[in-house]
């Protein structure tokens, strides 16, 4: 996913599975994440972040 597209703040899938991020890095095209499964935190790369319009701050579900 493109960069600019990540916010603080946003709940997105990543290869890991849906996950909020807290802070992004833009020097580095990473960003730090947090697990809703299990709250574990991470860093990954923007390219392992997908857009998901459906997904909520409140659901981990789609419509």
């Amino acid at each position: 996913m493109n960069n600019l597209y990540i916010k603080k703040g946003s709940r997105v899938n990543s290869v890991h599975g849906i996950v909020d991020v807290l802070d992004v890095d833009p020097d580095h095209n990473t960003a730090l994440v947090e697990s809703c499964k299990d709250q574990r935190k991470f860093i990954v790369a923007s390219e392992e972040i997908f857009d998901e319009p459906q997904l909520h701050i409140d659901c981990d579900k789609y419509y």
